[in-house]
């Protein structure tokens, strides 16, 4: 075996090809569901059982608050809502395991954490987004022309005007024993 420096080749399609033998040869297809209030169901499915299975998991056996709600996959994003009911799982990429999100639907709006709300949201959004520099600009301008007005921190008396505590200090007793 020759010593010295070695090349060490990366294939830089290697993730790609395992994710392929993954594909082709996975024998379950692993889901979790995920609902808006934080909890998760993962089960096991077929990975040529058709994407209407995943629906009807859903429907019997996770208590919803809502009753209209989408389907979605979190990485690639995917929007199962938006395709055939008759896809496999393997087709559709879930094999061998994905991240299913459950959520509302709510007057053909999905709600989501991901700003893809309705106008109104977007509205608030933009409003706290211009208020926030001119709310940071005015407390930088309040604490340089009133720099006590803010009281004491954190319970400690602010200094006098020598530099002295507003307080008179007390000498430390000592216990005997």
């Amino acid at each position: 075996m020759p010593r010295g420096n070695f090349k060490v080749v990366i294939d830089r399609n290697m993730g790609e090809k395992i994710r392929c033998v993954q594909l082709l040869f996975s024998s379950v297809a692993r889901i979790q569901f995920r609902l808006p209030d934080g909890r998760s169901q993962t089960s096991r499915f077929e990975p040529d059982d058709q994407l209407q299975v995943l629906y009807t998991f859903v429907d019997e056996n996770l208590t919803l608050n809502f009753s209209a709600y989408t389907l979605s996959t979190t990485f690639p994003r995917l929007q199962l809502d938006e395709k055939s009911r008759g896809n496999t799982l393997r087709q559709l990429g879930l094999v061998p395991s994905a991240t299913v999100l459950v959520l509302p639907k709510t007057g053909g709006v999905v709600a989501s954490s991901e700003g893809g709300g309705a106008l109104v949201s977007k509205a608030v959004q933009l409003f706290w987004f211009a208020l926030t520099p001119l709310t940071l600009m005015w407390t930088f301008i309040c604490g340089f022309l009133f720099p006590n007005a803010g009281g004491t921190r954190a319970g400690r008396p602010q200094a006098g005007m020598a530099g002295q505590s507003a307080q008179p200090r007390q000498a430390p007793q000592r216990h005997n024993r």
